[in-house]
């Protein structure tokens, strides 16, 4: 049992003493008891009104109310949550305004005050959201960690704003906050993914900018998976699945498992697993998509169905790809919604074919390279010993390229460190690389329309590397980025790639038509016809 003596009064001493508390409070019950705790915080508390130590005092009335809150005493926790939940607003300290918003959403919640635990649990978010950029600014220990501290507030909100009165469906304004939450939850991850405050999102709505597209956005909660459908003109529709999020990671990763092999890929039992996700995320939807003529299927997917191939979803006739061009968005309102500039199609191409210390030779680059650029009047070739980090940075500030193709070995990781492509002289970090994009974005009234990197590996499964192709893409103004959600086949690249650029030539073919062209051709050649081949290919970002 806990044995302590009262430290002497001073700043340092109470802290000590809450630090304590707080510890015990997370930890196993039979390190001290409640009373033990609230002696040791009511100690503190003496000490904190003889500094006048404000923060101190509201930190020991939240500490309070976990004890009550573990005595079962949910109406006293409550009441000194919200006191703490006042002096914090008061002194304006964001960082406790989130703490105990989201413990008062929680008190709140558990008591089935669905409508107070949303306001709770908004005052949190908001406050997270004031506090994002001064957490990725400062040290590393300071941070609060993305997925235990920050994510699972805006998921509680979204499940609470989903959630609906019992039988009523769920209030439009709920389902437009929960949308908006969903998308600044994105913004966030993408934030913390390069440890930089800089990515910014400028809210647009997707029917404005293409009334045949639907967006949508599958959220994967704890017991459910809900489905936020956005389509032109149409009230936002909302379906809900009952289901452990356990069982739909399981599903994704054996999914990927058989998928990410050329053999398994063409198992009726895949068929029958990419029906199963089909079936979650849109078969309430089918009718209505049919009735209002959508050709683009947007998704900005959550978590683990990240790493899916949405084209390969399937509805037990046919590939969702046979039907619909679908691209994948980390977020609408992070997007520059740009029809591409056909007149000004110009490329800039890098490609490395032999091996280099550590990776093998890409043999059918030299193939890609050529059917490419025979598609693209005007182009530059970077090819071999010529793909150096300097040449790179001097052709992307000279050449008023479009569109940059990357032919290279090149790894997509958990985080912005682990992630780089190969050029002839070394790695390329992905920092470096949306850096010099970045310094031609400014310089260059010519955008990077497209940004594909066609022999790169993303660590298969892997939900935060799928969110770093995009959001390098983002962040350093490139408007789509194409690339591989896992390890790609080099001769299916070059035969995809050739099809994909003879379709863009074509004027009135959008991007994600070019996209959808080339996967339909690829799944028509009887060298590549399991999704194994087609499916790895996902285009992000503007689809126009």
């Amino acid at each position: 049992t806990l044995q302590t003596n009262p430290l002497p009064t001073s700043r340092e001493g109470i802290y000590a003493q809450l630090h304590l508390a707080a510890t015990l409070l997370q930890t196993d019950a039979t390190l001290a008891s409640p009373d033990q705790i609230m002696n040791l915080l009511l100690t503190a508390d003496q000490q904190a009104q003889q500094l006048n130590d404000t923060p101190a005092q509201t930190y020991i009335l939240g500490y309070q109310a976990q004890v009550y809150r573990q005595m079962q005493q949910g109406a006293k926790a409550q009441a000194l949550t919200e006191r703490a939940l006042h002096q914090a607003q008061v002194l304006e300290a964001p960082a406790m305004i989130y703490q105990w918003a989201e413990q008062l959403g929680q008190l709140r919640r558990d008591q089935g005050d669905r409508s107070g635990a949303i306001v709770a649990y908004t005052k949190a978010v908001n406050a997270l959201s004031t506090l994002r950029g001064d957490l990725i600014a400062s040290s590393e220990d300071a941070q609060f960690t993305f997925r235990d501290t920050v994510e699972p507030v805006y998921r509680e909100l979204v499940k609470l704003l989903l959630q609906g009165e019992a039988g009523q469906p769920v209030e439009p304004v709920n389902l437009t906050q929960a949308r908006l939450l969903i998308e600044d939850l994105q913004l966030a991850e993408l934030q913390d993914y390069f440890q930089d405050a800089c990515v910014q999102a400028n809210p647009i709505v997707a029917d404005e900018v293409d009334p045949t597209a639907a967006v949508i956005y599958p959220i994967l909660l704890d017991d459910r998976l809900d489905v936020i459908v956005s389509v032109a003109g149409q009230p936002v529709h909302h379906h809900s699945t009952p289901i452990a999020a356990e069982q739909v990671e399981q599903t994704a990763y054996q999914l990927l498992e058989t998928l990410t092999t050329a053999l398994g890929s063409g198992q009726a039992s895949t068929t029958q697993q990419l029906q199963q996700v089909y079936d979650w995320i849109l078969d309430p939807v089918e009718a209505a998509l049919e009735q209002q003529s959508i050709e683009t299927l947007v998704f900005v997917a959550d978590g683990v169905l990240r790493t899916l191939p949405f084209t390969a979803l399937h509805d037990g006739d046919q590939y969702l790809v046979e039907q619909y061009n679908v691209v994948l968005s980390p977020g609408l309102n992070l997007l520059d919604p740009q029809p591409l500039q056909r007149q000004d199609l110009r490329m800039l191409a890098g490609g490395i074919s032999e091996s280099r210390p550590g990776f093998p030779p890409l043999p059918f680059v030299t193939d890609e390279l050529q059917q490419i650029t025979t598609q693209v009047s005007e182009h530059q070739v970077l090819f071999n010993q010529d793909l150096t980090q300097a040449n790179l940075a001097e052709s992307l500030a000279t050449a008023p390229a479009s569109v940059v193709h990357l032919a290279t070995h090149g790894t997509f990781g958990t985080s912005a460190e682990e992630t780089f492509i190969l050029t002839w002289d070394g790695k390329l970090n992905i920092k470096d690389l949306g850096s010099l994009l970045q310094s031609r974005d400014r310089s260059s009234n010519i955008p990077i329309e497209l940004l594909v990197f066609s022999a790169c590996r993303t660590a298969a499964g892997d939900s935060r590397a799928v969110l770093g192709i995009a959001g390098m893409a983002i962040r350093s103004g490139v408007r789509s980025a194409l690339a591989g959600l896992w390890p790609l086949d080099d001769r299916a690249t070059a035969v995809f790639m050739e099809h994909f650029y003879e379709a863009l030539a074509q004027p009135e073919v959008t991007k994600a038509e070019a996209f959808r062209q080339a996967q339909l051709a690829l799944m028509q050649d009887s060298r590549f016809r399991t999704p194994y081949y087609w499916s790895p290919f996902v285009m992000m970002g503007n689809w126009l």
